[in-house]
């Protein structure tokens, strides 16, 4: 019976190892086809219940009095105006992983993050309209491996008066891949 369990176990084994081929590389998950939507409210004066908080990693908004992880929150800045907030503008002794960036480029003809450039530690300006890359902070899924992932926003709409921001996202699965191009996918 031990040999049977065996057997199995080296077969599936052999498949395994044959569908990884001679890459050393890891397989990619596709990108997104298509975006997704979502909604913040204002971090300050936002409703407790409304999200104001937006997590790169999990690529959903959240309540940041339920969970620690979130990356960028809403704001409507006294004298920005709508902003987006860092991670590291409000956790004290973080790093300052996460980051946001305007980008001057048409949403669908953002192919590939930046690799510097990001805003880790000040509210950001944004406009209705705008286009802006994120990079998240560390998964800590992967310990001590650095994975953070990149993705584009477009934002849809700004309503300062209930202090609500609508945005599209596409955000790119693969852990350190700077590509949002979904036609390059494998």
């Amino acid at each position: 019976m031990a040999s049977k369990n065996w057997n199995a176990a080296t077969v599936v084994f052999a498949v395994l190892l044959a569908a990884c081929g001679d890459s050393t590389e890891p397989v990619q998950i596709p990108l997104p086809e298509e975006t997704t939507e979502a909604t913040v409210a204002d971090f300050v004066t936002g409703d407790i219940l409304d999200p104001s908080g937006f997590d790169v990693i999990t690529r959903n908004v959240v309540r940041t009095d339920q969970v620690t992880g979130w990356d960028f929150v809403y704001l409507l800045d006294e004298q920005l105006g709508p902003a987006l907030v860092t991670r590291g503008s409000y956790v004290l002794d973080e790093d300052e992983q996460s980051g946001v960036q305007v980008v001057s480029v048409a949403f669908d003809d953002l192919l590939e993050a930046p690799e510097s450039g990001y805003i880790t530690s000040e509210p950001i300006p944004i406009t209705e309209g705008g286009v802006f890359v994120t990079r998240s902070r560390d998964d800590q899924a992967f310990g001590s491996l650095r994975c953070r992932y990149f993705g584009k926003f477009s934002v849809d709409e700004i309503d300062e008066e209930l202090g609500f921001m609508t945005f599209s996202h596409l955000i790119n699965p693969n852990c350190e891949s700077r590509n949002l191009n979904p036609a390059t996918n494998p």
